[in-house]
């Protein structure tokens, strides 16, 4: 559970860098996307969505992608 929280935390900084490198936006800009990512996050565990925060979509749609490679007779695969 550890390893999946730091790689929330990973994600996090990753785009807050991207949006100052590459973006080339404030502090404040930053500051702003990431407290809507909050306020997301927020909206979508009070809903049963996650379970604690918008990153950890990303987490599972790499292990659903990973358990989807595993199957090569899914349908629509080619």
């Amino acid at each position: 559970m550890e390893n999946e929280f730091s790689n929330q935390s990973v994600l996090k900084t990753y785009y807050s860098k991207y949006l100052t490198d590459v973006r080339g936006l404030s502090n404040s800009s930053v500051a702003h996307y990431l407290d809507a990512l909050n306020n997301i996050s927020r909206r979508l565990k009070d809903k049963g969505l996650v379970s604690n925060d918008i990153y950890e979509v990303s987490v599972n749609q790499r292990a659903w992608r990973s358990e989807l490679n595993r199957h090569d007779s899914f349908p629509g695969r080619s």
